[in-house]
């Protein structure tokens, strides 16, 4: 929508914005399709031991948690290499990347499984992040609820119940300035509003009655 608004900026002309939930689908996961459409192959489907990446992926560590971990160029291997306290591999030629050889990559894959397996999150994160290099944990749900950021950005909402009190639940995710973000009640009880349904789709009353007694309509 910005990008139209600049367009009409520029131009005086109005333009028609449209989109769709199943393209934003597709485009969310748009590196798989892309290699589908490509080369008609499924590259996340892949066993894990399959990969053509060494270094790119999820990771265990000694305490239970996952990360991953996303090489940016050829300068991060050496780095990566020095944070696992193995600097001698940066230099051997058959780990220089890129690696061709399947076996190399799974031979790479699993010395770096192995040093990962070591350490904690903690460790880990302060090492690759000493080392410059991209990395983020799997963050759990409770994680997750509790993100200073995810709180800042306004990710849950205080939603009122029955009884008086209330309970966070996920925020909309987009907001209106000015408009109140918050659900304004709690939701209904089951059934609370069967008999108004019924009736605004032209139901007699006897009928509406009929429908409640018998237990079709709750």
């Amino acid at each position: 929508m910005l990008a139209a608004l600049h367009e009409r900026g520029r131009t005086g002309v109005g333009r028609l914005v449209e989109t769709s939930l199943i393209r934003a689908g597709v485009y969310a996961l748009g590196w798989d399709m892309s290699v589908n459409l490509r080369y008609g192959a499924a590259v996340t489907a892949l066993p894990r031991r399959d990969r053509p990446g060494a270094m790119s992926g999820y990771f265990r560590t000694a305490d239970g948690r996952w990360f991953c971990l996303v090489p940016r160029g050829p300068k991060c291997f050496p780095a990566l290499m020095a944070a696992i306290c193995r600097p001698e591999l940066a230099d051997e030629p058959r780990y220089a990347p890129p690696i061709t050889d399947l076996e190399t990559v799974r031979e790479l894959r699993a010395i770096l499984d192995g040093a990962f397996a070591s350490l904690t999150l903690a460790e880990i994160g302060e090492r690759l992040t000493q080392a410059d290099l991209i990395w983020a944990p799997m963050a759990t749900l409770a994680e997750v609820a509790g993100d200073p950021q995810a709180l800042a950005a306004g990710c849950f909402v205080e939603t009122p119940d029955l009884w008086g009190g209330s309970f966070k639940a996920p925020a909309p995710p987009v907001r209106f300035p000015g408009e109140a973000l918050a659900p304004r009640g709690p939701a209904p009880r089951l059934g609370a509003h069967t008999v108004e349904v019924l009736r605004e789709a032209g139901l007699a009353e006897d009928a509406v009655e009929a429908l409640i007694k018998t237990g079709v309509a709750y």
